[in-house]
């Protein structure tokens, strides 16, 4: 799925140290505004649920740094 591809592209980023969390926060707010429909749909497949949009970008992200 797009999404998991964007978590761990910007899990690698993080590490390396190219990308910081204000970065991450923001290519995560940028990638859910042009991929609505994709963020949902991972968002209702891993938690089994719809989701308000801050709560799907906020799961996005504890990814990122889990």
């Amino acid at each position: 799925m797009v999404v998991e591809e964007l978590i761990r592209v910007l899990q690698y980023l993080f590490v390396l140290g190219i990308a910081e969390q204000d970065d991450v926060y923001c290519a995560i707010a940028h990638y859910y505004s042009e991929n609505e429909d994709a963020c949902r749909e991972w968002y209702k497949e891993r938690f089994g649920k719809d989701g308000e949009d801050i709560d799907i970008a906020s799961a996005i992200e504890e990814e990122v740094y889990a």
